[in-house]
């Protein structure tokens, strides 16, 4: 599905009449209310004592409790769960990608939490493959080719629905796959697949090629009747700031599972 246009999203969000809650400086209000996919690892999951955990959680205590000194609470549940939570106003917020769904009960903060690319890792000894999928200009080009993915990526089998496509056990796995030339195209994830290749000292041995051929980026939402919403302001800010300083980037490496 083609992603829904930001300034399209913008526009959307525009037309909608925002709750406005008065916030009082002198108040004591509740803890924030985060609600989570729980298992959505390694972005969020429960961990063995039933803790929420993962990258998500990493930068929302380091930007709302280290930084803006916010109380938060998080809370983890089945994905469709979750989102109700926050429209029906039992939790404050979620982070994922905005969609006009979601916009409709949410602010989302202007500046991104993750971003993610799709991209194409190939063996760096195949000169022709390279030279010929640098000049690629639609994912269709690439039928004829062996492409290998790991077992459970959703992200490329939306993307490359009516592809034939030989998944491995694990991205090691499928590494290992691409090494052996069992398929031509590893599609994964940019840095998923780069912080991996780092941990197995193959940064020599498998490339990463342009075009980028898909990308997300996920936003804080917060529910358009919370407490917390009239603040998205100081979100956005300390966002900013976080992606100058380079924390944001760095709490958002996907680690090499």
């Amino acid at each position: 599905m083609t992603p829904f246009p930001r300034r399209r999203l913008l526009q959307f969000a525009a037309t909608l009449v925002p709750a406005s809650p008065i916030w009082n400086a002198g108040a004591n209000p509740a803890p924030l209310r985060l609600a989570y996919y729980d298992n959505f690892a390694p972005f969020s999951s429960l961990g063995p004592q039933g803790e929420v955990r993962g990258i998500f959680v990493d930068i929302v205590e380091e930007l709302l409790v280290r930084r803006l000194g916010w109380q938060v609470r998080h809370e983890a549940f089945p994905w469709t769960r979750a989102q109700q939570r926050v429209q029906q106003g039992e939790a404050d917020g979620f982070i994922t990608v905005p969609t006009p769904e979601r916009l409709a009960y949410t602010l989302a903060s202007s500046h991104w939490v993750t971003q993610g690319r799709l991209v194409m890792f190939v063996r760096a000894q195949d000169t022709k493959l390279r030279q010929r999928l640098q000049g690629l200009r639609s994912p269709d080009e690439l039928r004829g080719l062996r492409l290998g993915a790991y077992l459970g990526n959703g992200w490329v089998k939306a993307r490359f629905a009516g592809h034939e496509i030989s998944f491995s056990p694990s991205r090691q796995h499928a590494l290992r796959m691409l090494l052996a030339e069992r398929f031509d195209v590893l599609l994964d994830s940019a840095n998923a697949t780069q912080a991996a290749l780092r941990a197995a000292g193959l940064e020599r041995e498998v490339l990463e090629l342009p075009p980028t051929l898909d990308s997300s980026e996920t936003r804080l939402m917060l529910g358009r009747s919370s407490f917390y919403a009239a603040r998205l302001a100081e979100v956005d800010a300390g966002l900013a700031r976080m992606r100058r300083d380079g924390s944001l980037v760095r709490l958002g490496q996907l680690p090499a599972d």
